[in-house]
């Protein structure tokens, strides 16, 4: 980055000015994710037509997550976000 006008107690600064944001976006996103899993879990379970057993609910979690972790690893996605916040913050 060499020298730029953003130091690091600048971002640093700018970080904890925004803590409290970030720490509630983390809790909606766990949120999210545990409405994604929950889907999962009763989507298998209505397939498998009897209940899940622990074992089977954390497989089916943990094969939910990677697929979503494969999907938002890819470029072409990582471009898709990125120009949705492009816009968004040209709108700000």
């Amino acid at each position: 980055m060499g020298k730029s006008k953003w130091g690091k107690r600048k971002i640093g600064k700018a970080v904890m000015d925004n803590k409290e944001e970030f720490a509630k976006l983390q809790l909606r996103l766990l949120d999210l994710m545990v409405d994604f899993g929950l889907l999962a879990v009763k989507t298998f379970q209505a397939a498998k037509g009897e209940p899940l057993n622990v074992l089977e609910i954390n497989q089916v979690v943990t094969h939910e997550f990677e697929v979503v972790k494969a999907i938002l690893s890819r470029p072409d996605e990582i471009d898709i976000v990125a120009q949705k916040i492009e816009f968004e913050f040209s709108k700000q």
